[in-house]
Formats: structure tokens, C-alpha cells, sequence
């Protein structure tokens, strides 16, 4: 079987420095089958570097640090420029994007120029692929979709380009072939344990650097579990389990060991001195005995600062004790609104006052560092329940904060209840949950929501206790 080139892009513009999780994977996979891999990266071409930090940042919720220093220069030519070097140098047979609604149009973009130079057929997997895949598929430049879990499917796809046999029977891929559209069925999904590690040489060196608490770490993000059995109405979580419905254990966890092994190869290989875990709620349905074999094996073989987040209802005594011990540096905790009425009954997080309070305290108790998380602007929230969400922060007391706009993503069902309220046209590419309230709301309007942001920072700022 002769070895294909797989071009990954990776169309990052605004979000968070770091190698991301699925991309990286999957670049392990393709070399598993025995083929080549390069990542098109749009993190640090333009004039600009912008990320989420540096958003937070401006707003004031996060310290300043020196991390453009690390940057070092961007590419400033075009973007076409650089497209047409990548394919001089690296022709494509395939080229494949893990997608989230964030970077669409970037990769909207990118597609398009690579297709004034290549025949490439181009696939579409991710989030949005996932729960958007109509809206994609009926993009021309846009060849074949991955619905669900792509290590299976991007390994089945590169073999047969190898072996010139078609790729339309593939499971999980949606493919145009002969002017309609074949939409294959659903594998199971797979054992965490028997995936590759992730495969960081295609990335860029420069994602290693995070900033947090005013200092720039070598960072690496890895994963624990896979899948969020919440029904949280802002999250695409409750759609992605709902199109997997039947394929396996949708929660799922690798083995501590599993886990530590992977971490460890890359602490020596990169000089790690931060550890983040992007599992959407880290605490959720885990045994204590696994986590306490887990801490027992971090402390002992990892020993670094980790950051982790999990939602108020799965902190308790016991757990963090153990967390303690591992070296939890920080929690991120979705509080999102002090309002009973909004977290009940507009976000469906079921989790009382009294919970989270006690759930930042022990945090204090334990010295782990706890973030709360808020959005502000949610559909049919109201000026005096912001109001409420500020006088709440400071009973919860919590030494950090993050503070976001609410943006309805594409297969939430917040989504579909702000387009039938008419707060939005449709989906827009452009929104941006660190600029503005994209909702348009005729009882609290985008101005308001921006003002009542400021002061909620402002507020905060009066009686923050950081330790």
C-alpha cells in the first residue's frame, strides 16, 4: 500500500493556544496507517495575534502576561501565499478539518483557496460536522463529512485513496459521489484505551505556551474521558450524545495508567511544567477509588500542577482531598447565572446556590484555585437577573472568574429557542463570545448586556481574594 499525504488543517484564529486534542489524534492515526501527515496551521499567520486570552485579558478577568514574547514573529504574507507553498511542498491526496463552530469561517476560507490548487477531496469532521452536517455537505468545495468519532473513519478513507477503491461505504462518513449524497451508518464507538496517543510533531512548538496567573507554562492538554451525559441547554453535549444514541458506552474513561503513560512520554519529550485536562466535566460519573488510583499515580509519576473542570454538584469532601494530593492547581466551574429561575429553567443546570457555595469553600479549605464561570445576555434573562448573578459571585467569593457573552451554537437547544424568539437571524459565523451579546433582545439590548459585563468585572474586582 503506497503511503498518501494527508494535509490537516488546523483553522485557529481566536481561541486558546494549545494542541488540539481530536486534531492530534487523529494525526496519530494516519501515521498508525501508515501514511504521511502535515498541519496547515492559522494560528500565527497575519498581523495580528489574537487568542481567548488576550480577550480576557482587555475584560479584565485574567493578569497580563509577556506571552507575545514567546510568540515571536507571525507570517505575514497572504494566506493564499502560503497555501500555494504547502501544496508545492506537500501535495495533498486528502485534506481533512476538525471543525468547531468558531473556526468556520476560517476554514470556509482556507477550503476555498486550497481548492484553486488542489483536487484534494476535502473532509469535514468535528463538532459541527457532527451536528451540522446538512449545512456543510451542501457547501460545493466541501467533499465528504465524518459524523461522530473519526479515528475509525479517517484510517478507513486514507487506505482506500491508497488503494484507489472508492470511500463511499465508509461508517460514519456522509459522501457526494455521482451528484448525490451517500450517508453511511454509525460505528460503535471506540474503547479509549486502544486509540494512539496524541502526535504533536505536525504542530506548530509555539501551542505549548499557556499563559495563567500573569506567567507563561509549557502546557499540554489530555484526555481522560470522552462524552457529558448533562442536558444543559447552552451545550452541544445533549445533540453529540443524541446522534451516538446506541453506539456504546458514551461515557467513557481510559485507565489511570493509560492515562499517566501518555502524559509522562510527553512531560520528558517537551519539558511539560503544566498539565490541563479538556474533559468536559472532569468529576463526573468517576468512581472515587479510580480517582484515588489516578492521584496515587499523578502524585507519584507526573507530580505537576493540573487544571481541571467539573461542575459544582460533583465537588465533595472526599474528592478533594484527593484532588489535593494529585496537585489540582485549578477547577473551572460552571456557575453561568446566579438566577434560579435562568439556571433552572432557561440553561437546566440543576444544581442549588447552596451547592456551588459550598463547593467554592472547599476549594479555600483545600487550596485548590476555583474559577467561576458566567455568560451573560442568555435568552429571556432579564437586567435584574444579571443583577442577581453579581450579588450572587460574592457569596460563592471565588478567587477567579471568567465572564462570557452567551452565544447559541449551532444543534444546542438554546440555539433553536433564539431563533424562534427571533434574538437571532440565524447562525452567523462571526458572533463571538468575548465581544458582544449576539442576541437581540428588545427587553435587555446588546449595549445593556456589554454594560452590565463591565460592572459584574468591576464588581468583583472590589473584593477579590485570590490565594
Amino acid at each position: 500500500m503506497k503511503p498518501i499525504n494527508v494535509l490537516f488543517v488546523y483553522p485557529n484564529r481566536e481561541t486558546i493556544l494549545r494542541i488540539p486534542l481530536a486534531a492530534s489524534i487523529l494525526c496519530s492515526v494516519i501515521e498508525q496507517a501508515g501514511h504521511n501527515v502535515k498541519v496547515l496551521d492559522t494560528t500565527f499567520i497575519g498581523g495580528e495575534f489574537r487568542t481567548d486570552i488576550k480577550f480576557s485579558e482587555q475584560k479584565g478577568t485574567v493578569k497580563k502576561s509577556n506571552i507575545e514574547e514567546y510568540i515571536g514573529d507571525l507570517d505575514n504574507r497572504s494566506l493564499e501565499t502560503i497555501i500555494r507553498e504547502c501544496v508545492r511542498d506537500f501535495p495533498p491526496d486528502l485534506i481533512a478539518v476538525s471543525l468547531i463552530e468558531r473556526n468556520y469561517s476560517t476554514t470556509i476560507k482556507v477550503v476555498h483557496l486550497l481548492k484553486k490548487v488542489t483536487d484534494a477531496p476535502v473532509l469535514i469532521g468535528g463538532i459541527m460536522a457532527t451536528l451540522a452536517p446538512e449545512m456543510l455537505i451542501n457547501n460545493d468545495e466541501i467533499d465528504i463529512i465524518c459524523v461522530g468519532e473519526g479515528e475509525g473513519a479517517v484510517a478507513d478513507i486514507c487506505n482506500a485513496i491508497s488503494r484507489r477503491r472508492s470511500f463511499s461505504n465508509i461508517a460514519n462518513l456522509w459522501v457526494k459521489e455521482n451528484g448525490r449524497i451517500v450517508k453511511n451508518h454509525l460505528r460503535p464507538l471506540v474503547n479509549l484505551d486502544t486509540i494512539p496517543e496524541q502526535n504533536w510533531k505536525p504542530f506548530d512548538g509555539r501551542h505549548i505556551y499557556r499563559s495563567y496567573k500573569g506567567r507563561v507554562h509549557r502546557n499540554g492538554s489530555f484526555e481522560f474521558a470522552r462524552g457529558c451525559m448533562k442536558v444543559c441547554s447552552f451545550c452541544v453535549a445533549p445533540s453529540l450524545r443524541n446522534v451516538q444514541k446506541n453506539l456504546g458506552q458514551y461515557h467513557r474513561f481510559k485507565t489511570s495508567e493509560r492515562v499517566i503513560e501518555e502524559i509522562e512520554n510527553k512531560v520528558k519529550k517537551y519539558n511539560l511544567d503544566l498539565i490541563h485536562f479538556g474533559d468536559t466535566d472532569f468529576l463526573s460519573k468517576m468512581r472515587n477509588d479510580n480517582l484515588e488510583a489516578f492521584a496515587m499515580l499523578y502524585k507519584k509519576r507526573i507530580g505537576l500542577p493540573f487544571l481541571i473542570q467539573s461542575g459544582a454538584e460533583t465537588i465533595n469532601e472526599d474528592r478533594m482531598k484527593l484532588l489535593s494530593l494529585a496537585g489540582c492547581e485549578n477547577i473551572s466551574v460552571g456557575v453561568e447565572s446566579g438566577s434560579d429561575r435562568v439556571r433552572k429553567q432557561v440553561i437546566k443546570k440543576h444544581v442549588s446556590k447552596k451547592k456551588i457555595i459550598e463547593a467554592f469553600k472547599l476549594g479555600r479549605k483545600y487550596k485548590i484555585r476555583m474559577t467561576a464561570n458566567y455568560m451573560l445576555g442568555l435568552p429571556d434573562e432579564t437586567e435584574e437577573d444579571i443583577m442577581e448573578t453579581i450579588r450572587f459571585n460574592r457569596l460563592v467569593n471565588p478567587p477567579a472568574i471568567a465572564a462570557f457573552y452567551f452565544t447559541p451554537f449551532v444543534g444546542t437547544e438554546l440555539y433553536n429557542v433564539s431563533l424562534e424568539k427571533g434574538y437571532i437571524k440565524g447562525f452567523d459565523p462571526a458572533q463571538n463570545l468575548h465581544k458582544e451579546s449576539p442576541l437581540e433582545m428588545p427587553h435587555l439590548p446588546q449595549q445593556k448586556v456589554k454594560h452590565l459585563l463591565k460592572q459584574f468585572v468591576e464588581d468583583f474586582e472590589g473584593y477579590k481574594d485570590e490565594y
